[in-house]
């Protein structure tokens, strides 16, 4: 007879040491998952894109090859005062080489605000990346614990198979001696067919969750031994307090909320007057003679009417701050919301797996009365089967509870972030 005990330390107790563990799934999933990849591919592309931006500070060096053809020939440089005709050179041909610079001295802060704008979407990426992280490493506890509880059950199944096997052996024995009728051998196979069908549907159920965490880590993996965790749960989980103001989650909301103040400043910076250098060098050449010309020029430019186009960009970042508010009050509600789901599915995860005990318990003692009630005559083989069937489902349901409560656990680590960083 199966007792208690035994069967919460099988559930507990680690396997060899080529078994997968769930540690070593983390760590390819670290390695190998695709969206990671893509979340890190996304940091360096915001790292690019902000100095990108940055190097708008130092403006930028030109170089410019010209060549002309007209129908007559051109003068080969500009004409200035005095003028003296003599010194014209014209030429059909005419080629330029010319090199510039040019570099913003003022945009009204906006260029400022524009790299800023870029090292916050460089941090959002990062949180991006932490957050995904967080919730892949989640979703794979939860597939583990999924699979640890099915391959449990279907195991159960089969030991539950096994007896029926023997009681069938048995129940043959005394039908040819006529101690028991030939109904109950009946009775007994279609109890067996119903378990093999119980078996074969666990095995499904048991490919689909094996072909699931190959997906989320990226590579294939051999299942045939898998590695019992260590349990999570403990009393003082349910008096958990954290400091959710700190989470990523709120962290991203307000990396947001400077975007969209700094978005506010590039609109105002739009009733600044700009100002913008630029000089150049360039050589005219033809006919066999050159020219060499220069400027350097200071521009000052100042918008005077636009017909609204800076008052409702200003208008368009004040909104979006105020929309940022509120999704920040939201985001925050919705974790408290969640803290609380979280410590309640433990909590009741837990209550199941305390009655899960006790149901096996009573189911034990129920079969095994029934089994020496069936032998000795006193009751027909329906009564015997039910309990033993009973037994099998409170086993079954204690190791469905108890992973359940370990997949809970694993929620309240996803809600507190506690994954982000392994």
């Amino acid at each position: 007879m199966l007792r208690i005990k035994p069967l919460l330390a099988a559930l507990v107790v680690v396997s060899t040491s080529y078994a997968v563990s769930l540690n070593q799934l983390v760590q390819e999933l670290k390695e190998n998952s695709p969206l990671l990849k893509q979340k890190d591919l996304q940091v360096l592309i915001e790292k690019h894109k902000t100095k990108t931006v940055s190097s708008e500070r130092f403006g930028e060096i030109d170089a410019f090859g010209i060549y002309n053809r007209y129908e007559d020939k051109r003068v080969l440089y500009p004409i200035s005062p005095p003028i003296n005709p003599r010194n014209l050179v014209g030429a059909k041909n005419q080629l330029i080489g010319k090199i510039s610079y040019s570099v913003p001295l003022f945009t009204g802060f906006a260029l400022e605000n524009r790299v800023k704008i870029g090292k916050l979407k460089e941090t959002i990426a990062k949180l991006d990346y932490k957050l995904t992280k967080n919730q892949l490493i989640f979703n794979l506890h939860s597939l583990y614990y999924t699979l640890l509880s099915l391959q449990k059950q279907k195991k159960a199944l089969e030991v539950y198979k096994q007896s029926l096997d023997v009681l069938y052996e048995d129940v043959k024995t005394a039908v040819s001696v006529g101690k028991k009728p030939e109904t109950d051998l009946y009775k007994i196979d279609y109890d067996r067919e119903k378990v093999k069908a119980g078996i074969k549907k666990l095995e499904s159920s048991i490919q689909t969750v094996e072909a699931a965490i190959q997906e989320l880590v990226g590579k294939k993996i051999d299942f045939s031994k898998v590695e019992e965790p260590k349990q999570q749960f403990s009393e003082k989980i349910l008096q958990v307090s954290a400091d959710i103001n700190n989470l990523d989650k709120l962290n991203k909301v307000r990396q947001l909320k400077k975007i969209v103040q700094s978005k506010e400043k590039i609109a105002k910076s739009n009733y600044y007057p700009k100002a913008f250098l630029s000089a150049s060098a360039q050589r005219n050449m033809g006919a066999d003679t050159y020219k060499d010309l220069w400027n350097i020029k200071l521009t000052l430019k100042y918008d005077l009417f636009d017909f609204g186009k800076r008052n409702h960009q200003l208008l368009e970042a004040k909104l979006e701050e105020k929309q940022v508010n509120l999704k920040e009050k939201q985001v925050l509600l919705h974790i408290k919301k969640q803290l609380t789901e979280a410590i309640e599915k433990i909590k009741s995860a837990n209550e199941e797996v305390k009655a899960a005990k006790k149901q096996l318990k009573f189911a034990e003692i129920v079969e095994e009365a029934e089994k020496t009630k069936y032998q000795q005559g006193i009751s027909d083989l329906y009564n015997y089967l039910y309990a033993k069937a009973q037994k099998f489902l409170a086993e079954s349901n204690l190791y469905k509870a108890y992973y359940n409560r370990e997949i809970a656990v694993s929620y309240l680590k996803y809600i507190l972030e506690e994954y982000k960083d392994e």
